[in-house]
């Protein structure tokens, strides 16, 4: 019984203990980041804004240059980035091109940026493409703190050097998909209540009973002395009941009680 005790309180100690050691996982994930403005600019109408148009180009379009701006909020990144990815939805391209990204985190105004009101942004790196269709650039290596480093927006411009053109969704567009900037990233995981409580169970379990044995083992050592010369006292218990049980004898002629050969009252031998 008094194991018993000894084995719940173990287990619900080491169960307890379990449970606040809660086991994790790192998991890969992938957060999707929309615009919060993008527009464009062309050198053949500078005074012209586009915030709020359906498609967005880069490149060399009727002959003037254009120019797509497209913001993103700093607040959404996840901590523990591992790469970085800007998707576009490309309706038309031209031909094969060129498509140089820049980058700025400098505000600016969807609905006033023009050729004479602008940011200042700085070349990063290009990239090729010769089709329509869901375009996503992994921009490798890229530190978005470093390349990014005051105001509370990260902003990409796309724009080509080349003869082509490309045509793209915008954030507005409900037709295509819009600029998107996808963010892989670490995520430590909680197991989920299951798991936590399978895992705790199992743990409980296993210590108490392995601690029980150990205590178990300790205690009959230390009761091995005395449990040895208890043998003795029973043994002669069982030899004092196997002892034959001897009868009383009554004189024949008085009816006395006789403890010997001969009657005390009436002086009558009595036969053994």
């Amino acid at each position: 019984m008094k194991n018993k005790k000894i084995i719940l309180i173990l287990f619900l100690f080491f169960f307890g203990l379990a449970w606040f050691i809660t086991p994790t996982r790192a998991a890969t994930k992938t957060k999707t980041i929309y615009p919060t403005r993008d527009t464009y600019t062309d050198t053949d109408f500078p005074n012209t804004n586009y915030g709020g148009d359906w498609y967005l180009y880069a490149g060399d379009w009727w002959g003037g240059d254009c120019r797509s701006y497209i913001q993103f909020s700093k607040s959404e990144l996840p901590s523990e980035i591992l790469e970085v990815h800007l998707r576009i939805d490309i309706y038309y391209i031209s031909g094969s091109m060129w498509v140089d990204i820049y980058t700025t985190d400098e505000w600016w105004d969807e609905y006033s940026v023009d050729l004479y009101d602008y940011p200042t942004s700085y070349y990063w790196d290009d990239f090729y493409r010769s089709a329509a269709g869901l375009w996503t650039i992994t921009l490798t290596g890229i530190d978005l703190s470093a390349e990014f480093p005051s105001g509370d927006y990260m902003t990409f411009i796309l724009r080509s050097d080349s003869s082509a053109y490309l045509e793209f969704g915008s954030r507005e567009n409900t037709l295509l998909g819009s600029p998107a900037l996808l963010i892989d990233y670490t995520a430590k995981e909680e197991a989920g209540f299951p798991v936590l409580l399978l895992v705790g169970i199992i743990i409980g379990v296993s210590a108490a009973i392995a601690t029980a044995a150990i205590v178990t083992i300790i205690l009959v050592k230390k009761k091995k002395g005395r449990i040895e010369p208890i043998v003795e006292p029973v043994q002669k218990i069982t030899e004092i009941k196997e002892q034959p049980v001897l009868e009383e004898k009554f004189c024949f002629i008085c009816g006395s009680k006789v403890s010997g050969k001969f009657c005390t009252k009436c002086g009558t031998e009595v036969p053994l």
